[in-house]
């Protein structure tokens, strides 16, 4: 999908930017001076760029956070904004048409539509043969608003299995991540229980999970009996119910949380509606870095110089941000001398079954539970451990939640009779699959727009066929009946998209050392998504937050030296 760009629009390469072309024809040609110096420079408010400002405004930097958004207002029905039950709020008409894309997102509904962009305004390109959904928050906060919340681990199976793939895989291993995964969980105070698994690494629990429906302690005690090898635990998660005193937000959300505590060191300022294009050395003084932007609503261009940069605006977003900033010395890109920027793109595959419980299983309607992405069930990876070997490579795990209200029933079946099993899998790391720049489509700052190339392998269409049938024969063997079994939805509904700025221990098959730094430019750290080698099975947002918080120690202490 995407928006004609404006017929006089720049052609050059080298993109400019311009003010709404087709109302003024007026085009800005370069920045606003500013004299201001930052220690550090985020760009992105989401969950990896509010760790990065927390980090570094606690260890005493001057920190500048910018994001393309505004500062989003609480709705009215605050307190469960972000509930499952809200996909039955109806959707205002005009938000429907202007957001064709983000609509079909599974957390989409009439309480946070506000949340996800407008389609047209912020227009991406792709083959219409690879449809890829991309789904975005463009506000102060970014997707951490729409967070399901659920928080695990990854392991060294992922962390150390992949070394032969992706450019070395994985330059660190679990150990060199738990520390920081301990932090992050305490911040959170998460929800969880101890299971001593090697393949889901327990976290830090502030609390228990929610409790279990009558059907989904009938599953585990099955599952116990009959696949001993397929340990089953209950859902970790945030609790999005928890708010810091002094915000709304919940805890789960950046500005409910990292934010929240940056501001509290007196170090942040938050420059909100600043379209970020490009990152660059600064004029006249090398060893300081300039982050260029565009005001959001007034077309108004500005900068921001510092130290260093820290990366954070999403996956697709830093990498299509690396592609602009191109120079003289960077003429592919900043961080592309290897030729790895926008390769790897990953995203989940996701599958999901429902069927009918058994009338044993059942609970009266006005007695089950809400579901949302806290509760429930799930059996981590069984595939591929040790020396078991599939047709297929990597691994996944399955989602339970049975006779929870709140959804869309299936066919005469109501909600609370079903049971929802959601199978996610790794996408194994393709060169083909990547991030681009459209050399025609610009969004409505006159940047251009991102071109995603992105297709599932036969090992994934493999993965996602097994996860069905060891679904189905695992209901089966408990009395269940299958009403549907859901085709491979397109990429990127998952919301995990990762990869194509990939870290790396060699720097002629990477964009980052194993510290989020550019090989290229040790000044620019990229801390989202993009820069994982690999996807694992796991959702991704625990991890992000752990990296993050690992490379930006670093780079504190760097700073600190003066090195």
């Amino acid at each position: 999908m995407g928006r004609a760009p404006a017929t006089d629009a720049p052609s050059s390469s080298e993109p400019r930017l311009y003010i709404d072309a087709v109302k003024k024809n007026t085009y800005l040609r370069g920045v606003s001076s500013s004299s201001e110096v930052y220690d550090i420079i985020v760009v992105g408010a989401g969950a990896t760029g509010g760790w990065a400002a927390q980090v570094l405004t606690e260890r005493g930097l001057r920190v500048c956070l910018l994001d393309a958004g505004k500062l989003p207002e609480l709705p009215p029905s605050a307190e469960r904004y972000w509930s499952w039950e809200n996909r039955l709020v109806p959707i205002p008409k005009e938000a429907r048409q202007r957001q064709p894309v983000q609509s079909r997102g599974i957390m989409y509904h009439g309480l946070n539509y506000q949340y996800f962009v407008d389609d047209f305004d912020n227009p991406y390109t792709t083959p219409a043969a690879q449809p890829f959904q991309w789904l975005r928050g463009r506000q102060v906060g970014g997707r951490s608003l729409l967070w399901g919340g659920q928080t695990w681990r990854m392991s060294d199976h992922e962390f150390a299995q992949d070394a032969e793939r992706a450019g070395g895989g994985w330059p660190l291993r679990y150990a060199d991540l738990l520390p920081h995964y301990e932090r992050v969980e305490k911040s959170l105070k998460m929800r969880g229980e101890v299971a001593g698994l090697d393949q889901l690494p327990d976290g830090h629990y502030s609390s228990p999970p929610g409790p279990l429906t009558y059907a989904e302690r009938c599953f585990a005690e099955g599952l116990r009996q009959h696949w001993p090898d397929r340990p089953c635990v209950r859902i970790r998660s945030t609790n999005p119910e928890l708010k810091h005193a002094g915000t709304r937000w919940p805890i789960s959300s950046s500005l409910g949380s990292t934010i929240h505590e940056a501001k509290k060191t007196g170090l942040l300022r938050l420059l909100p509606d600043a379209v970020v294009w490009r990152v660059a050395e600064t004029p006249g003084r090398p060893q300081l870095r300039r982050v260029e932007f565009v005001h959001r609503e007034t077309r108004e261009p500005g900068h921001v110089d510092g130290r260093a940069v820290v990366l954070g605006a999403s996956t697709i977003e830093s990498v299509r941000l690396l592609l602009n900033s191109t120079s003289e010395r960077h003429p592919r890109g900043l961080g592309n001398s290897s030729g790895s920027l926008g390769r790897g793109l990953m995203d989940h595959w996701f599958r999901v079954v429902a069927a009918r419980l058994p009338p044993g299983w059942t609970t009266p309607a006005a007695e089950a539970p809400l579901f949302w992405n806290g509760d429930g069930l799930y059996i981590p990876r069984f595939r591929n451990l040790g020396g078991q070997k599939e047709a297929f490579s990597g691994g996944y795990g399955i989602w339970v939640s049975m006779g929870r209200s709140g959804v869309a029933g299936v066919g005469e079946t109501p909600a609370h009779e079903l049971a929802q099993f959601i199978a996610f899998g790794e996408t194994m790391s393709n060169d083909d699959n990547r991030v681009l720049l459209d050399p025609v489509t610009r969004d409505a700052w006159g940047i251009p727009s991102a071109r995603v190339e992105f297709s599932y392998s036969e090992n994934e269409q493999l993965a996602a066929q097994d996860a069905v049938a060891e679904i189905c024969t695992m209901a089966k063997r408990f009395g269940l009946e299958i009403l549907q079994e859901g085709s491979l939805l397109d990429p990127g509904l998952s919301i995990h998209e990762v990869g194509s700025a990939r870290m790396g221990a060699d720097r002629a098959l990477s964009v980052t050392d194993p510290y989020n730094r550019l090989w290229d430019d040790p000044q620019v750290l990229v801390v989202d998504g993009a820069c994982w080698p690999t996807a694992g099975y796991q959702n991704p947002t625990l991890t992000m937050m752990a990296l993050t918080v690992r490379a930006t120690e670093r780079l504190a202490q760097q700073l600190s030296r003066g090195d």
